[in-house]
């Protein structure tokens, strides 16, 4: 009985939905599978008179339900604008933990947007770069005599800093996120998040 119980727990867990993002041409683009982390763009609702307001997610994907994706520790943008304006008037940003859930309708998402590995890499970069640049005064310095300064060793650490700091720069300008648009909608993401817009449509299976 129990060993049955156990096959039927493994079937329950198998035919778990799964979200699948398909390109144009049906290619399967990405998989989506708990535990990821996935941006997710509303399709504008319509305000009082000619104003818009958009919701943008990005956070960890918890479950893939027949009609829903559900998101834990997740932040959230609502942007809000008049018309075909291309910037909100006001925005709003909350952060959720990982003790909260917000469920997004399939109907409701716009776009979807893939974090490129390359993008990360060189946000990592550009922080190394920018620590090295701060720490380059301070590992100068002569402890035993703080009036003496070492100026080579500065030059080191800056000239570390820069390049790696201006490689990553130049890596997450080029490695851009893909943002897929399922449907019309006004998409307008972070500035320090660039997407590249490309066109594709959601599936669950």
């Amino acid at each position: 009985m129990l060993a049955l119980m156990g096959w039927a727990g493994c079937f329950t867990a198998q035919a778990q939905s799964l979200a699948y993002l398909v390109d144009g041409e049906g290619k399967t683009l990405k998989v989506f599978l708990p535990g990821q982390e996935i941006f997710l763009f509303q399709t504008d609702r319509s305000l009082e008179g000619d104003t818009l307001a958009s919701l943008n997610f990005s956070g960890i994907l918890r479950e893939v339900g027949p009609d829903a994706l559900v998101l834990t520790d997740y932040k959230l943008t609502e942007k809000f604008y008049v018309g075909d304006a291309l910037l909100p008037f006001h925005q709003e940003t909350f952060v959720y933990g990982p003790d909260m859930t917000r469920r997004v309708p399939i109907e409701s998402i716009g776009a979807i947007g893939l974090p490129s590995r390359g993008a990360k890499v060189g946000q990592t970069m550009k922080m190394l770069g920018a620590a090295a640049f701060v720490l380059a005064p301070l590992v100068s310095l002569n402890l035993n005599d703080l009036d003496e300064f070492n100026t080579q060793t500065y030059i080191n650490w800056a000239s570390f800093g820069a390049l790696v700091g201006l490689s990553g720069l130049g890596l997450e300008m080029f490695a851009k996120n893909k943002l897929y648009v399922l449907r019309e909608g006004h998409y307008t993401p972070d500035a320090e998040v660039p997407f590249k817009q490309l066109e594709g449509t959601l599936e669950i299976r």
